[in-house]
């Protein structure tokens, strides 16, 4: 079988008629970042900020509560209104939210109801679209 000898003229005309392709990306980032707002001289609970996946966002509460004392857990949205309220005498506490992303912001305020020390977190939520357009052509 003899080579087939194909010009860069014939592959452009292939591909021209091939390629002139639009391409439109669209993605979108999510994000969610927690911000200490008091200090505290008890234990410190920490939130770890996971994802935003499916339409809701998750974080990680951890306290570490040695001494067995009652502490509560808050989770109010921007308004003041209660999302979410329990009382834990967990000795470890690790609690994994998952809020509806179209809430923007949650307040986490845990309080260790023995020595009335209080944590405040701010939990933001907030998305970045990025579009991107793509044409390529053989010519």
């Amino acid at each position: 079988m003899k080579p087939e000898n194909i010009s860069s003229r014939t592959i452009r005309k292939g591909l021209g008629r091939l390629l002139l392709v639009g391409t439109l990306f669209f993605a979108t980032f999510g994000a969610v970042r927690a911000e200490r707002t008091s200090d505290s001289t008890d234990k410190e609970a920490t939130l770890v900020c996971k994802t935003v996946q499916d339409g809701q966002m998750s974080f990680t509460l951890n306290y570490d509560n040695e001494n067995n004392d009652r502490v509560e857990v808050i989770l109010t949205d921007r308004d003041g209104n209660r999302l979410f309220q329990q009382v834990y005498r967990d000795r470890t506490l690790s609690k994994t939210f998952k809020i509806d992303s179209d809430i923007k912001s949650v307040t986490v305020k845990v309080t260790n109801l023995t020595t009335k020390n209080e944590q405040k977190f701010n939990v933001l939520n907030y998305s970045k679209t990025i579009e991107k357009v793509i044409v390529t052509s053989a010519f």
